[in-house]
Order: structure tokens, then sequence, then C-alpha cells
């Protein structure tokens, strides 16, 4: 198998899957992520929550984001990825399509992850434990209101399960993208592919494969160049990008990620 890289998001997430973490409050950077613009709402005092210094300085950044986005628009992810020419995998909280509130604001994100011919993939349907219900709905919402179906999962704070695999097993699920290594060694249909990689890390990497585990506050508020040195690099050593559910096919059937088939 040649090298390969996946380039994968943890996005888009609910603001309460933040809750209680480090990054609360880091929708804001979410919407810049996804838009160029910087959406500032009552959840941004929350980036002071945990750390005062590092808060205000999340702060600080959010607002200056905001005026410089009304002037002129940041780059966003997805024109990064179609300048870098990387197809990438998102793993999307579905309950952002379920809710009136949320439906309006992230549609037509989910839209245009689609559209740009990326791989729109399942974080659960809440930020937790994933359950035969909440699946179903995730499944149908996918289908309804975009006409995509579900075949690879992630798990949130990558808590991986047990019964998590086997749903995915009964729903006929190509892939699952796991932090814990016991997963590899178990028996089931389901590919499962690790991903505990760094962007620190990935210049030292010389694996066959690479899955990258990304989330919109890796980009911003100082993050972005990073990113770009890291997937440039990879490029650089010989790696192809390709998207989760592509990687876990061609393990599948055993023809190379990105061949003809």
């Amino acid at each position: 198998m040649d090298r390969i890289a996946v380039v994968s998001f943890d996005e888009p997430e609910f603001e309460p899957s933040y809750g209680g973490t480090d990054a609360e409050g880091a929708s804001i950077f979410a919407w810049l992520f996804f838009t160029g613009r910087c959406r500032l709402s009552p959840t941004a005092l929350r980036l002071l929550n945990h750390n005062i210094f590092k808060g205000s300085l999340r702060l600080g950044a959010a607002l200056y984001y905001s005026a410089l986005s009304l002037v002129a628009p940041k780059e966003n992810i997805f024109e990064f990825l179609r300048r870098e020419e990387v197809p990438a995998t998102f793993f999307a909280i579905f309950e952002l399509l379920d809710d009136p509130d949320s439906c309006d604001l992230y549609l037509p994100l989910f839209r245009r992850i689609l559209a740009d011919g990326h791989e729109l993939a399942l974080h659960g349907y809440r930020h937790g434990p994933l359950t035969e219900d909440d699946l179903r709905k995730s499944l149908a919402l996918a289908l309804e209101r975009l006409g995509a179906t579900l075949t690879t999962y992630s798990s949130p704070f990558g808590d991986d399960r047990v019964e998590t695999l086997r749903l995915l097993e009964a729903h006929r699920f190509l892939g699952m993208r796991v932090w814990d290594r016991s997963f590899l060694n178990r028996d089931s249909p389901v590919q499962r592919i690790a991903y505990d990689y760094s962007l620190s890390g990935l210049t030292s990497r010389d694996d066959p494969v690479v899955v990258l585990n990304l989330h919109s506050r890796d980009f911003y508020p100082w993050g972005f160049s990073k990113v770009k040195r890291a997937i440039r690099s990879l490029r650089r050593r010989g790696y192809r990008f390709t998207t989760f559910r592509t990687l876990c096919k061609s393990l599948e059937t055993g023809v190379e990620a990105g061949s003809p088939g």
C-alpha cells in the first residue's frame, strides 16, 4: 500500500459538548473555522472559565478576529482544503440538524462539506455514548436533510466502547476511527483505524497510514500555520490524501485508497 494520509475533523460539534472542558466557549473559533467570520455570542465569556490568563488571550483573539472579519474574512477550512487539494472527513454531531435553533445555522455547513467532495461521517447524535435510538436518528437526519448515507464513526472524547462497535456492525458501518488500540484486535467486520497522531510528531512519522484528528481550535486562534506545515510535510514525503471511508473500503477490498474501483 502507498503512504496514505487522512485529515479528519471532529466537527461540527455542539457548544454544550465543550461544557466543563478547557475548550468551553470555543464555538467562536468553530464558526471562524467554517466561515472565515467570527460569530461572537454570550458563550464567548466562557473562555475565561478555566484559566483567566489563557482565556483572556483567547477572548482577545476572538474580538480581534471578529473585528477583522468585518473587513475581510479569514481563510476558512473549505478554502484551505480546496487549495491544498485535500479530501477530508468531517465527523459531525447530528443533533445540530434536529434542533430548530441550530439547524438553520449548521445545515449550510453540512451541505458545503458534501458539495466540496468531502466525507460526512458520524460523531454521534449527541456528544456522548452512542445508543440505538441516537444512531437511527442520525442516519435518518443525514438521509432526509442531506441525501447522505453515513458509513464511518468516531467516538466523542475518544470514548470507544464495545457496545458502540456492535451497534455499528448491526447497521453495516464500514469503519470506526478509534483511540483505544485494544479495539484493533477485536474480531469485527467494521474496519478500525487508530488516530494517535499529533501535529508536532508528523514530521518524524513514517507509517504507511496516518490519520489526523483535528478540531477547529487546532486552527484558530493560533494554530492554522502549524496545520498547514504538517499537511504539506506529509505531501512532500509522498503521502496521498483520501477520506476515512475510502481508506476503510480499500482495507476491506484490498484495493489501494484512491485507486479506480
